[in-house]
């Protein structure tokens, strides 16, 4: 199924030259959804639209003004940010099982190693690193 979020006004000059902008996307992950995404471009007749982050969970185009209209004529769903993002979830899920789920508020903050705790500090008087020697 072809999806897009809400269309939102940016600001900036793209948005006062063209109004609102939303993502389209497919919610299907990986080259189905790429297919799925490129044919439905094809037939609305938009020939260069550069694709966003191909071949990621994250792979969209970006609509404003008469697109967006058109991909709704043609079938594209318009969904709130909820659930077009829990669509990229289950998309970066699907694409990459290892990636870890996104945080939730009031989760702890992730070791930057994924979840690996840093090493302990030596213990005083002990060596540091096998080349350091202790001075007494």
């Amino acid at each position: 199924m072809i999806v897009m979020d809400q269309p939102t006004d940016w600001g900036g000059a793209f948005n006062r030259r063209w109004g609102p902008s939303a993502h389209l996307i497919s919610d299907l992950a990986g080259p189905d959804g790429a297919r799925e995404l490129a044919d439905f471009v094809e037939a609305m007749g938009v020939s260069w639209a550069p694709i966003q982050h191909p071949g990621t969970y994250r792979e969209h185009h970006d609509l404003a003004g008469e697109w967006i209209d058109r991909a709704r004529a043609l079938g594209a769903v318009t969904l709130d940010r909820t659930t077009f993002v829990g669509i990229l979830r289950r998309k970066r899920e699907a694409m990459d099982p290892r990636a870890p789920p996104p945080p939730t508020p009031g989760d702890p903050p992730r070791h930057k190693r994924g979840g690996e705790k840093s090493p302990p500090a030596p213990e005083k008087g002990k060596m540091a690193h096998p080349l350091d020697r202790v001075v007494p």
